[in-house]
This record gives C-alpha cells, structure tokens and sequence, in this order.
C-alpha cells in the first residue's frame, strides 16, 4: 500500500464529500499545526535551516501564526538566503490575516526601505495598526513616530499614550523616557509617583543617571509613602 503525502491530500480534497472532508480537514489541521510546532521550537533554540521546511509547510497548509518566523528568517538570511521579496510576502500574508506581529515588521520594511521604496508614513500607519492589536513593540514604535514626527505629525498626548501601552504591554524601552517627562513636569503634569514608577519597572535597563536620581528619590519618599534606605538593585 503506498502512503498518501501533503500534496496528495491536497489533490484528493474536491473528491471527498460530507464526514470525509470534515475528517479531512481534521487530518490536515492537525499536520499543520504538528508542522508549526516543531518549526516554532526548532526556530527558538536557533536551529534555523531545520526549521525552515517545517515552518514552510505549515504556510503552505495555511497556518497564520509561521508567517511571521518565515518572514524574519528571509529578511535575517536565517537558514535560507536573504530575501527581502520573500519576507515582504510573508508579512503582507500574515498582515492581511491581521497577524500583529506580521503587520509590525511590513512597516518595518517600509521604514527602512527594504525590498520596498521607503515610505514613513506606510510604515507608521502600520505601526499604529498593530500597536492597536495590542502587539508591545509596535506601540513602543508608535510612540516614537508621535515624539520625532517620524510618518505622522509630533503629538506629545499619543506618544505617551502609546509609550504607556508599550510599557504595560511588556516592552519597557520607554519606561526612562516616561519617568522623564513626569519627574521634569514639562509639557505634562509633575508627578514624582509617575515617575518613580516608570523608573522601577523589573528587567529594564536604566542609565546610570536615572538610577541615581531614583535611589534619591526613594531615599528621600519622592513619589511614594516612605523612603527606602537600601537602594532596590533588583531591577537592571
């Protein structure tokens, strides 16, 4: 008896009716995400050129979730050669499929110009529109075009709207810049609770001066109830 592959599955799917395509579909489904499981794993622990087949398989089959590996992995030149035209249509195919991260690195493309003419204001529009999906390192991004005027008109209320979710969301690079702007008071409201907490946030690197100015000011109860005598280094 000769096995039935991927592209025979495929071929036999117009000539199966009723229980047999939900069954089919089941088979295919589960081939697919057995495909993008292994790919995912195998692209985590950098062991790219093995994960590639899988992840590219799982494409084929429709899986949403890989494109955004494949994309980097063809922009990077990670286990395949570089190929700026084939991360632009991962991340176009992921995009469409409102993939966040997917739509996050498009932009990326365009802000850069690669594989694409570079357009700052397709790539903010795509940022805000995966910050929106509530992906941390497009808002964190969005922000920044809202402070440099980068894509978009500078607006000082959205850039720290946005840096705000970036940090809620879990990308903590405008953490310092935030505690900045509330411990100065300039163009906002002072408020040292703000910027103390801006500048405490777990795993962030903080320069030297703000780790100074923070060890003062919980020295001395700036922004919160009590001083502390021991500067906290737990946090980079």
């Amino acid at each position: 008896m000769f096995g039935i592959g991927r592209s025979q599955l495929q071929h036999f799917r117009f000539r199966i009716t009723g229980n047999g395509q939900r069954l089919f579909r089941e088979a295919l489904y589960a081939t697919q995400n057995s495909d993008a499981e292994t790919g995912i794993s195998l692209f985590r622990s950098e062991n790219y050129k093995a994960a590639l087949p899988h992840l590219q398989r799982a494409a084929k089959a429709g899986n949403i979730q890989v494109l955004s590996y494949l994309g980097y992995m063809y922009e990077k030149g990670l286990g395949t050669t570089k190929n700026y035209t084939s991360a632009f249509n991962m991340y176009k195919r992921g995009a469409d499929n409102g993939n966040a991260e997917c739509i996050f690195r498009l932009g990326l493309l365009y802000e850069n110009g690669m594989g694409v003419t570079a357009n700052q204001a397709k790539a903010f529009t795509l940022f805000k529109q995966s910050a929106d999906l509530n992906f941390a390192y497009a808002a964190n991004q969005t922000s920044y075009c809202y402070r440099t005027g980068r894509g978009t008109d500078k607006n000082l209320s959205e850039a720290i709207r946005y840096a705000q979710k970036a940090c809620d969301l879990g990308d903590t690079s405008p953490c310092e810049w935030l505690g900045f702007l509330y411990y100065n008071g300039e163009e906002i409201t002072q408020d040292y609770a703000k910027a103390l907490y801006y500048w405490t946030r777990p795993n962030t690197d903080y320069s030297q001066p703000t780790r100074f100015i923070t060890a003062l000011m919980l020295y001395m109860g700036q922004g919160t109830s009590q001083s502390v005598v021991s500067y906290p280094c737990a946090y980079k």
